[in-house]
């Protein structure tokens, strides 16, 4: 029997938390929270021995491009110690999505597989799906050929579905299901008894054929300078995008409506009138020097005018993917410089689509 080699690394979460008094939910003792992880079998012929380590301990929706750069940290400096067969994340449900996709374009190149999961509840907790997700986590690890980064989640406690990192969505409130961009397939789908069945082939092949290389997070000595401040903006009918401030702001992203669109007024004398045009933002950013992105954007969106502006069309990536991208951009080059403008249109993992 194959010894198989796991790092987990704990960073809180619903997974992880208690309830007290009026339904207020704490984070537990992370203790027994372990000591919990390290009873799940994969059910699988294969001997796992966990390594169980947590950087941080919080809620997901607390978290901060400082807490990426130390669970990338985490990551990072443990790879380097032991030669592990796959790493596990547990973390919150909130930000998941953002993590997921930070850490699947950071870490393309390793030659392990990584998968995030979380809980809809607390542990004990009727309804809970964590071990359920942490236990398919395993079975993925140990019964696939698959590297890069995953997101582990059931929403029946029987089947768990498998997300690319760099292609999961923020999960939709009140449904509470997470997506894949761009697709009505999922990755693929562990099973009870730890049986993988393939959903996107196509994706398949591609996260198969892809090869080792150097990861960003090895391109950045000093992890802890991976930051920026990013505005990244949602418009919406009547929005007014003369209040944004943009003092500190390095860069704005603004995600479109579904057609790629987004409100550009001919300018008139109403200034109340011309400020519900993005081109008040636009001619703001561009006098202060700060890169204007559009994103998620469709390559063959239809052209509903010829509007002359400077503005950085990202095609065919999930907002989520963006952020990473642009954080990653600003920390490593000079935003005027032509690296820092092919970073951005360069493909790290499989974050963009392809018609």
């Amino acid at each position: 029997m194959k010894k198989k080699n796991i790092l987990v690394i704990i960073t809180g979460g619903t997974f992880a938390s208690v309830e007290i008094e009026d339904g207020v939910r704490v984070l537990g003792d992370i203790v027994k929270f372990c000591d919990t992880l390290k009873c799940v079998e994969t059910g699988l012929d294969s001997n796992v021995e966990m390594d169980i380590v947590s950087p941080l301990y919080m809620f997901s929706e607390n978290i901060t491009f400082e807490d990426w750069q130390v669970i990338l940290s985490c990551i990072r400096d443990n790879l380097k110690i032991k030669k592990y067969d796959g790493v596990l994340i547990t973390h919150g449900s909130d930000t998941l999505a953002y993590t997921a996709n930070m850490i699947a374009i950071s870490t393309q190149g390793c030659n392990i597989p990584i998968i995030l999961i979380a809980s809809s509840q607390p542990l004990g907790y009727s309804g809970c799906n964590g071990l359920v997700n942490f236990k398919a986590a395993l079975n993925f690890v140990v019964g696939t050929q698959y590297k890069g980064t995953y997101v582990a989640y059931s929403y029946d406690n029987v089947d768990t579905i498998i997300y690319v990192g760099e292609r999961v969505l923020q999960s939709q409130m009140f449904v509470d299901r997470y997506s894949s961009f761009g697709s009505n397939l999922d990755f693929g789908i562990i099973q009870l008894d730890g049986t993988f069945v393939i959903g996107d082939i196509e994706l398949c092949k591609t996260k198969l054929q892809q090869v080792d290389d150097k990861p960003l997070i090895d391109r950045l000595p000093n992890l802890y300078d991976l930051n920026s401040n990013i505005l990244m903006i949602s418009p919406h009918v009547g929005m007014d995008f003369g209040v944004f401030d943009l003092k500190g702001v390095d860069t704005v992203i603004v995600n479109p409506y579904h057609s790629s669109t987004y409100c550009w007024l001919e300018i008139k004398d109403d200034k109340i009138e011309q400020n519900k045009s993005m081109q008040i933002l636009h001619d703001k950013c561009m006098k202060l020097n700060i890169p204007l992105i559009v994103a998620p954007y469709r390559d063959n969106a239809t052209k509903y005018s010829n509007i002359k502006n400077k503005i950085l069309r990202l095609p065919n990536i999930s907002s989520e993917a963006t952020l990473v991208k642009v954080l990653w951009a600003n920390s490593l080059y000079n935003k005027d410089s032509i690296e820092w403008n092919n970073f951005l249109y360069t493909p790290i993992a499989c974050e963009f689509l392809i018609y």
